[in-house]
This record gives structure tokens, C-alpha cells and sequence, in this order.
């Protein structure tokens, strides 16, 4: 064997295999119950991890992990093997308040070679066909899309209120959303069970049957300025 053929032989079995890139997907139809074909997809974030491991039920796994942990924990375990990666990535999940990855769920998987798509179901992931393009929408883990949200948590000041023009503030439908505001209410619930809440899918159980116990009925409040009606129009929580 020639010297020029040894060389490219050692070049081809020292080359890494490159990252593995996952994109997690929300499912808007399950209502955290298995997928079926069909269901509705929304793409919430994106990530390249330079992991060994190529499995793909691997990959899942660290997504139901760092997607559903609480950061005190990724925080203490930064130092170890692609726990930054870990704790970077949950930090920016949860700043975008997106909810646990959950049952119903899906990832895609890609590879050098090819794309795995699979399923988060009550005990593992499943392997599923590609879901249709028409049934899939939203954005992976992106510039504009961090600036997006940023935009939308911006206070208006009192300044910039003044700064509108005098027929957009006299106009008699902006003065109607004077006596509406939106609140965010973020509240810890502490859960005590008699499952292991150790255990990601006993947590997940309990957590779903809490989500069960939310209502959009109105609440009616009683406050010195008058009576008003709360409605709870979204639900962001994190197991």
C-alpha cells in the first residue's frame, strides 16, 4: 500500500462524524395524548449537539431530559460532559416560555445521511413517518425569532403613549382597551404525591392531571374600583 493511500485511510477513520441537529415540535392537537398522522405541528426551538451517541431515541431522551428539568438541576451539573450545552439550552426554552416537552410531542433527528422523525409517548419515543409539510409550521430555534420575543416584552411607557397622534388616542376603540389589560401570573405549585416525582413520566402524569384541574370559566372579582371578569387565555407551565 502506498504512503499517500495509508494517509487518506487514517484521514477517513480519525474524521468525526458531524452534529447531530434536533428540532422539537409541539404538538397543537393531542392535548398531551399520543401522536396520530395528522395532528398539527408547531416547530419551538433547534438544536446542534456534538454528541458520539447517534441513536435517535438517545437525542429524545435528552430532550424529555433538559426540557423538562429544573434548571437548579442542569445548573449543577454544567461542568460535566455537554451539560453547558444542556443548561444553555433549557435557559433559552424556558426565557422563551415555551411549555415542557410532553407526551405527543415530536422531534426530527438529522443526520449526515438522513432525517429520524419520532414520537414522545407515555414510555419512550416512537419512530413515525415524516409528518405531512401541510401539518407542520412555526420556526426552529432562531436570531429573529429571539428578537421577536424580546419585541413583544417591551413595556409601553407612559412617554410613548403621549407620542401617539391625537386621533389615534381619541379614537373610541382604543379608549375601550383602557378597561382591559393582560396580567402574567406566575405561580409555584407545590405537589405532594405518593408517586416518585423523581421519575420524569410519574411527574408528568401528575403534572398533566394538574393542567386537567385549569379552567377558562370566568372568575369574577371584587376589587374598590368596581367589579371585573379575569379569563385564563394561555398557560405556560413548566414540570
Amino acid at each position: 500500500m502506498s504512503t499517500s493511500a495509508t494517509t487518506a485511510t487514517g484521514e477517513a477513520a480519525s474524521r468525526k462524524p458531524g452534529p447531530v441537529k434536533v428540532t422539537v415540535y409541539h404538538n397543537d392537537d393531542a392535548g398531551f395524548r399520543p401522536y396520530e398522522d395528522g395532528h398539527v405541528l408547531t416547530a419551538v426551538t433547534s438544536h446542534w449537539l456534538d454528541t458520539p451517541d447517534r441513536d435517535p431515541a438517545a437525542v429524545g431522551d435528552w430532550v424529555f431530559h433538559v426540557f423538562n428539568a429544573d434548571l437548579d438541576l442542569l445548573e449543577t451539573q454544567r461542568q460535566n460532559p455537554g451539560g453547558e450545552t444542556a443548561f444553555l439550552a433549557a435557559c433559552v426554552y424556558r426565557l422563551l416560555r415555551h411549555r415542557s416537552v410532553s407526551v405527543g410531542d415530536v422531534i426530527a433527528v438529522e443526520t449526515e445521511s438522513q432525517t429520524h422523525w419520532l414520537a414522545c409517548d407515555p414510555f419512550g419515543w416512537r419512530p413515525i413517518a415524516a409528518p405531512a409539510p401541510t401539518n407542520r409550521s412555526g420556526q426552529p430555534l432562531s436570531a429573529a425569532g429571539v428578537y421577536d420575543h424580546i419585541a413583544t416584552q417591551r413595556p409601553t411607557s407612559k412617554a410613548a403613549t403621549a407620542a401617539r397622534p391625537r386621533d389615534e388616542q381619541e379614537d373610541p376603540r382604543v379608549d375601550a382597551e383602557r378597561t382591559r389589560h393582560m396580567y402574567t401570573v406566575t405561580a409555584q405549585i407545590a405537589v405532594d404525591a405518593e408517586a416518585d416525582l423523581a421519575d420524569p413520566f410519574a411527574r408528568f402524569a401528575v403534572f398533566r392531571a394538574l393542567a386537567d384541574k385549569l379552567t377558562a370559566a370566568p372568575i369574577e372579582l371584587d376589587t374598590p374600583f368596581g367589579a371585573a371578569t379575569a379569563r385564563i387565555v394561555l398557560v405556560t407551565a413548566v414540570a
